[in-house]
């Protein structure tokens, strides 16, 4: 299982983009989220999430994703239109009274 990041407030706008260090193209992601359900404690999987990208000065959904997968103890792919752009970021919905965590998330 890959390493544990901090289970916090991640809903709605993402609390910090993702800095690509540059421009680069991304045409796909996998994000492995953290849930605590096992345990009966509060980090869940998100009710629904999206990816996000900076073109220029706004942020836009990436076009065309395969779907946004919320399964457990794997990673969620997700394909979309390749982009080319400095910054990405995960738009999350949780689950009421719930907060959401990600393990880790890969960029292709």
């Amino acid at each position: 299982r890959p390493g544990r990041s901090t289970c916090g407030d991640a809903c709605g706008d993402s609390p910090r983009p993702r800095d690509l260090g540059g421009e680069k193209t991304v045409s796909s992601c996998e994000v492995y989220w953290f849930d605590e359900s096992p345990a009966n404690a509060d980090c869940r999987v998100p009710r629904w999430w999206r990816i996000l990208y900076r073109d220029g000065a706004e942020w836009k959904e990436v076009q065309n994703p395969s779907g946004y997968g919320i399964e457990v103890d794997r990673f969620n792919v997700v394909t979309f239109d390749p982009v080319k752009t400095p910054d990405l970021r995960l738009e999350v919905q949780c689950q009421e009274h719930r907060s959401a965590g990600v393990y880790e998330w890969r960029l292709h």
